[in-house]
């Protein structure tokens, strides 16, 4: 099974999964009547090192997409749409960035992302203006 493929079987069997302080796998049940079974746990056993690795991806990504996220909140005009093709693509490679596992190629697709907001804001700031 690939990565990919693992993280879906966890979510399709109710499994959340986390990473403790000391750097271990920590797996647990959604749902109170629906225990972890055995098949989940040997899957998980089987790909441990990449479950990790991912885990601490994704706690670095997780950070740099809410910090991103924020600065752009603080800048958005009040009920302004941030909509269209442009705006959709940068969200599709941005997505793709968080799946690849790379945090540089992460942080230059949540720069990219950023800068075009902002200067959509702004844009919408000088029009909203001269109005």
């Amino acid at each position: 099974m690939s990565l990919h493929e693992v993280l879906e079987h966890l979510i399709h069997e109710g499994v959340a999964l986390d990473l403790t302080d000391e750097g271990r796998l920590h797996l647990r049940a959604v749902a109170e009547d629906r225990p972890i079974r055995a098949e989940v746990l040997d899957s998980c056993s089987k790909n441990r090192d990449a479950l990790i690795a991912w885990l601490r991806h994704k706690r670095g990504a997780d950070v740099l997409l809410l910090e991103s996220s924020r600065r752009i909140g603080t800048a958005w005009p009040f009920g302004f749409p941030l909509e269209g093709p442009e705006w959709d693509a940068h969200e599709q490679h941005l997505h793709e960035a968080y799946w690849s596992g790379d945090l540089e190629q992460l942080k230059s697709a949540l720069e990219a992302r950023e800068q075009y907001a902002l200067r959509v804001f702004g844009a919408h700031r000088n029009e909203v203006r001269n109005v």
